[in-house]
C-alpha cells in the first residue's frame, strides 16, 4: 500500500475532531510534494485552494487575480526572495483581516525572529499529519488576526 499520501479513512479520522471548511485558502509552497499534499488534505476538507509555488508567484496571483481570500497558508522559507513574512507583510498591508498560517522544516527560532509564533494557531511544524493541518487552520480561522 502507497502511504505517500493519506488514505481516505485517514482523512476522515480527521472530520470529527476538527470542522471542514468552505473558506478560500491561498496555499505558498516551494516544495511540490508538500504542497499537492497539502492541497489534496484541504480540498477533501472541502477547502477551495490556490496554491503558488513561491512567494512571488503567490503575490502575481493576488495582483492578477485578486482573490478573496481568508487565510494564507505560507512556508517560511521559500525561493526568489520573497519569504513567507514578506508576503504576509504585504498580503496583510491590502487585507488587513487575512490569517495567516505559517510552517516550516526549519527551527521556527532560527526563522522567526521576533514574530509572533503560536504552535497550532499561526504556526506549524513540518512535516505535519492531516489532523495537525486541518485543526491549526481551524483554530486560525476562528480567531482575529494575529499580528505578525
Amino acid at each position: 500500500m502507497n502511504r505517500d499520501f493519506p488514505s481516505d479513512r485517514d482523512l476522515a479520522s480527521t472530520q470529527p475532531a476538527t470542522r471542514s471548511g468552505r473558506e478560500t485558502i491561498l496555499l505558498v509552497e516551494d516544495e511540490p510534494a508538500v504542497r499537492m499534499l497539502s492541497r489534496l488534505i484541504l480540498e477533501r476538507l472541502g477547502y477551495k485552494v490556490i496554491e503558488a509555488a513561491s512567494g512571488v508567484a503567490a503575490l502575481e496571483i493576488w495582483i492578477s487575480q485578486q482573490p478573496a481570500v481568508d487565510l494564507l497558508v505560507t512556508d517560511m522559507i521559500m525561493p526568489h526572495g520573497l519569504t513567507g513574512r514578506g508576503l504576509a507583510e504585504k498580503l496583510r498591508a491590502q487585507q488587513p483581516e487575512l490569517r495567516i498560517l505559517f510552517t516550516t522544516g526549519y527551527s521556527p527560532t532560527s526563522v522567526a525572529r521576533g514574530m509572533n509564533l503560536i504552535e497550532g494557531v499561526n504556526f506549524i511544524q513540518k512535516p505535519y499529519v492531516p489532523v495537525t493541518l486541518s485543526t491549526a487552520i481551524r483554530s486560525c480561522l476562528g480567531r482575529p488576526p494575529i499580528p505578525l
